[in-house]
């Protein structure tokens, strides 16, 4: 498999090309697979929002989301014709978006920042899951937004299924989703039919709106369509990440299919267990759960 190397602000980011079809095997990593990589998160926050409690992050992020919803659909209504938004609600609204993409900039740049310093490390477990699978058939999909993973898995496939540091533009933060209403839909080209069209064929071109990060998401979904194992390190599944239920959903096909077998690396992988389980209607045949120093036994 070709790789392409590009050192991007300080990054070691690679783009790998994605498997021609779906893998056996599927690594879902999250923020708690890199050493000190929430508290560049943590400064980004409080130099917007001075006032967020220690531990309480996703606390702020949930309330300037749900914050932006409600002001974005009010605005909806105004657009429409319909009563509701005042020039005062407008003039709010604009302000909060600017706050917001002044967060996902102070977020690249904090995050990049400690990158170039060195300081953000994958965990040994991590490092033990590279060395371990050794089979070529899987793909690795996170929700971090640094580029530390590429490091480990320098020959694999890594998602950003919620954006990377290279676009403070495409960050979703926790309790986003795709389709939020404040954010912009851009042109893109899909083409219709199985084959690649030829440069004559106009017609199966076609021009749609959607968020920029939609066909990565669409993408991840594809990935899992045929999975068998899935590991699962660093992440909670937390009530406010929905989207991740939705990619459990898609690897059952809504309990149509079934997988293998789930392994979860976390200090509380059993509670983290029974959110994916639930996600997935409960259709997975075999779960192992262990703490992250025990990753050697896989």
């Amino acid at each position: 498999m070709e790789r392409r190397t590009v050192n991007a602000k300080g990054s070691n980011r690679r783009y790998v090309p994605v498997p021609s079809s779906p893998p056996s095997t599927v690594i879902l990593l999250g923020t708690g697979a890199v050493e000190h990589s929430w508290s560049p998160v943590r400064n980004a926050l409080l130099s917007i929002h001075p006032h967020v409690p220690v531990g309480e992050e996703n606390l702020a992020f949930a309330d300037i989301v749900y914050d932006l919803r409600h002001r974005a659909n009010i605005a909806r209504r105004w657009r429409v014709g319909l009563p509701g938004m005042s020039t005062g609600m407008k003039r709010a609204l604009g302000t909060m978006l600017e706050r917001y993409q002044d967060l996902t900039a102070a977020i690249v740049r904090e995050l990049t920042a400690a990158s170039v310093a060195g300081s953000l490390h994958v965990r040994p477990f991590v490092s033990e899951l590279g060395l371990r699978l050794t089979e070529s058939d899987y793909v690795v999909l996170t929700t971090n937004w640094d580029f530390v993973l590429e490091t480990e898995f320098v020959d694999r496939p890594v998602l950003h299924i919620h954006g990377d540091i290279g676009d403070s533009e495409g960050l979703y933060l926790p309790a986003e989703m795709a389709w939020e209403p404040y954010r912009e839909l851009k042109w893109h080209a899909i083409y219709t039919g199985t084959a690649p069209p030829r440069p004559w064929q106009l017609w199966r071109r076609r021009l749609v709106r959607y968020p920029d990060l939609w066909s990565t998401l669409s993408q991840a979904n594809w990935i899992l369509s045929r999975v068998d194992r899935i590991i699962v390190g660093g992440l909670s599944f937390s009530p406010l990440d929905a989207e991740l239920g939705g990619l459990i959903k898609s690897a059952v096909d809504g309990g149509r299919r079934r997988v293998r077998e789930l392994i979860v690396i976390d200090p509380e992988s059993q509670p983290v267990a029974q959110r994916i389980q639930y996600h997935a209607r409960g259709a997975i045949e075999h779960i192992r759960c262990m703490p992250p120093e025990a990753a050697a036994s896989l």
